[in-house]
């Protein structure tokens, strides 16, 4: 709580994922001073919403479940809850109406 992350693909701490007016950013080099790139993370009843805090905005699982995307904060939409689960090199992050799916790095793009 009260704290601001950077998220990052495990093996690749120097990238994190960021955004801009257009959408999520592909993985870039990361900025100290980008507060695009710093993220809040809220616990709600097991879930997780990741939010911008500078422009109120959160990670939102796109309709399409190709690509994230970012929405105002809106708390009656379930595309923008999360489930945060351990992993061998740090965590995965899922969407929490869509279990079958995870955001992933693709390597092109790091």
């Amino acid at each position: 709580k009260d704290k601001l992350y950077n998220l990052y693909p495990a093996k690749v701490s120097d990238k994190v994922l960021g955004y801009d007016a257009g959408g999520v950013r592909d993985i870039e080099v990361i900025e100290r001073d980008d507060r695009k790139q710093q993220w809040n993370i809220n616990e709600l009843s097991g879930s997780f919403r990741l939010v911008n805090v500078f422009e109120d905005k959160a990670l939102r699982a796109n309709v399409d479940h190709k690509t994230p995307m970012m929405a105002e904060v809106n708390g009656s939409d379930e595309a923008q809850l999360w489930s945060i689960q351990d992993a061998k090199n740090g965590v995965r992050l899922v969407p929490a109406n869509t279990p079958s799916l995870m955001l992933v790095c693709q390597k092109e793009a790091v």
